[in-house]
């Protein structure tokens, strides 16, 4: 077993066990590199730079000492907390090894001495402890948590005669481990570590019936269709449309519970006109085909169609049109499956419950006339420039 130590644990005035200080070798700036009191180590190498002291800290133990009502000081002046964020940073094996006997006492921690201890029947034994009280006892049993939390470990040791012991012991579980004894063991992440949730995690808590299964499988097919990882805004677009029945587990119904949810109605209540899907920032929806417009490319609205493979197609809104009024565009459009043709200006948007109109002001033969077409016919659009 070797163990190092900071020299400050080695002086005159420390409280380390002197059978414990007799197996130290002194490490200048141990505990100002690592924020640990002694380093455990199974390498016969010096630590005399930082290159040898890396190679120690990569498959060794770092120990914080806390004795008596140090530990309560330290969780006061929030000591103990930059102690194990130095050492987590330094080894994968951190520890607070904590001397004394820790009880509760009127809401109070006190961390007392074993004064006296006798044999009773049974098997019983009276323990005599004397010690101070300062923090709550929840305020330390938390600041413990915590400890554990940031991926340390924790062990009490009721006296310091104990430690020597508790070296050797862990001396020996790093020889384990190097020797493949220990195979489970690997070094514990930061729990404490924010870090926020990853787009299929999201997807499965946004929506009732998806796991993390089937968003996975969202996700898989919205990457191959796009070529490249697609967002969160994305996949919830996907998922209240009618197209995302193709991945299994999704059904009709279950798409119909999320869109109500979302508030996705399919006709508005007034007027007979199209709903708008705020929630979603998506425009506008003609009729209820299993289609989504939103705003793509070229600031064109696009939309998902239910009817077959996955693709994308150009669509003429009345939201998009808005934008477009006062400029002469030659359009075409379908009317009883025959393609036509007009130029002029667009000149308004109507809408009504049957259906939503483009009015395009053209000229013929001289007469000024409007031109009314149905928005779902147009299928191509023009500018016409001068010259």
């Amino acid at each position: 077993m070797r163990v190092f130590a900071d020299p400050t644990e080695l002086g005159s005035n420390s409280k380390l066990p002197q059978a414990v200080a007799t197996v130290c070798e002194a490490l200048p700036g141990l505990e100002a590199r690592t924020g640990a009191d002694l380093l455990i180590t199974t390498l016969p190498i010096p630590a005399s730079s930082d290159m040898l002291l890396e190679r120690h800290l990569q498959s060794g133990m770092l120990v914080q000492l806390k004795r008596l009502n140090d530990l309560q000081s330290s969780i006061t002046d929030s000591r103990l907390f930059h102690d194990i964020l130095r050492m987590r940073e330094s080894c994968a094996l951190p520890w607070l090894v904590c001397t004394g006997v820790l009880t509760e006492f009127e809401g109070t921690a006190v961390m007392g001495n074993i004064e006296t201890q006798r044999s009773m029947a049974n098997k019983m034994v009276a323990i005599n402890a004397t010690g101070r009280q300062s923090l709550t006892y929840s305020a330390v049993s938390s600041a413990l948590l915590a400890w554990r939390y940031y991926g340390g470990y924790v062990d009490m040791l009721s006296h310091d005669d104990l430690l020597l012991d508790w070296l050797g012991r862990q001396a020996k579980a790093l020889v384990d481990i190097m020797a493949g004894k220990i195979t489970e063991l690997s070094p514990r992440a930061y729990f404490r570590e924010l870090r926020a949730p990853g787009r299929i995690a999201w997807l499965a808590t946004l929506f009732d019936g998806i796991g993390q299964k089937t968003a996975a499988a969202i996700y898989e097919r919205l990457d191959n269709v796009k070529g490249e990882p697609a967002t969160l805004f994305e996949a919830i677009q996907y998922v209240t449309t009618y197209v995302a029945v193709e991945v299994p587990g999704i059904t009709n119904e279950r798409i119909d519970q999320w869109r109500k949810h979302l508030g996705l109605k399919r006709k508005a209540a007034v007027g007979g006109s199209p709903a708008t899907y705020a929630a979603l920032d998506l425009a506008w929806r003609l009729e209820e085909t299993g289609e989504v417009y939103w705003r793509g490319p070229e600031q064109w609205r696009f939309h998902y169609r239910n009817d077959g493979p996955f693709k994308i197609e150009r669509l003429f809104t009345p939201y998009h049109l808005r934008e477009l009024l006062g400029d002469v565009y030659t359009i075409t459009y379908s009317v009883d499956d025959k393609t036509a043709k007009v130029t002029g200006l667009l000149h308004a948007i109507t809408m009504d419950k049957e259906s939503d109109l483009l009015v395009v002001l053209n000229k013929q033969d001289g007469i000024k006339y409007e031109k009314h077409i149905r928005i779902d016919k147009i299928l191509d659009m023009v500018r016409e420039t001068n010259g």
